[in-house]
């Protein structure tokens, strides 16, 4: 059987990747920090509770859920993003973003391959949720500014990603890097966050359904090292600014650092 972890398991997009991979029947482990899991989920899904990506004994833990088997595909969507300004920084928030965002993923990687039956060479894959928001080349003079450490951190962990993709390539194991598309945000009241200034966002089940596609049909070596809109660069505010005309705005590309 396939086994699919997936570190970051209840947030949206989190909770609708672990129901999207458990309707193929592949074994899904599904840790999580905060938020609440399915009470009753399907029986090829296992809950891994108090993951904490910053703090080192995370692999640990995990590692005791693989104790015979490998990990197939790992994906990692944890994630925090603070707004900010020029004129209202917080320290602690930049932190915060840097450790989970970047920092975060890149220890988790490290400590797993401690167990060498968890990630096994050629067969592992990786992938790391990012964002355009971390790529320096689409930050034209038509985005905004502010919002330092959640562009910041996920450009770190563009770097992470693509370093990651050189120390592993020679085993055979693809690191990637991808951007969903902007997503609705449940809200801790309920309401939905319709992302208002990207008309094109979408729900975490479609961006959910349009990576597992992507995973399946296009992840291989030939992406490894490389940052990818699934969903194309609609919503992308300085695509056209940056890239040029844009044919198909809604096939996968390859975005720039």
């Amino acid at each position: 059987m396939v086994n699919v972890l997936i570190v970051g398991a209840t947030g949206d997009l989190g909770t609708a990747l672990v129901n999207r991979y458990a309707q193929t029947g592949k074994k899904v482990y599904a840790t999580y920090l905060n938020g609440k899991p399915d009470k009753d989920p399907p029986k090829n899904v296992e809950y891994i509770p108090e993951i904490d990506v910053t703090q080192p004994n995370a692999a640990g833990t995990i590692s005791l859920k693989f104790l015979d088997t490998r990990i197939d595909l790992l994906v990692i969507c944890t994630g925090v993003f603070y707004t900010e300004t020029l004129d209202a920084l917080n320290w602690e928030n930049e932190l915060r973003m840097y450790k989970v965002n970047a920092m975060g993923p890149l220890f988790l990687i490290k400590s797993l391959r401690a167990f060498p039956h968890l990630i096994e060479d050629n067969v592992t894959k990786i992938v790391l949720l990012s964002g355009e928001v971390g790529s320096i080349a689409l930050r034209a003079d038509a985005a905004s500014g502010g919002n330092y450490g959640g562009h910041a951190s996920k450009a770190a962990l563009n770097m992470v990603g693509k370093l990651l993709s050189i120390d592993m390539k020679p085993k055979g194991i693809p690191v990637v890097l991808v951007h969903t598309g902007y997503l609705t945000k449940t809200l801790p009241d309920g309401s939905k966050n319709l992302c208002k200034d990207h008309p094109d966002s979408i729900g975490a089940r479609e961006a959910a359904e349009a990576l597992y596609n992507w995973i399946d049909m296009e992840l291989d070596m030939t992406k490894t090292g490389q940052l990818w809109a699934i969903r194309g660069t609609a919503g992308i505010r300085t695509a056209a600014a940056v890239l040029g005309q844009v044919d198909e705005p809604q096939a996968p590309r390859q975005l720039p650092w």
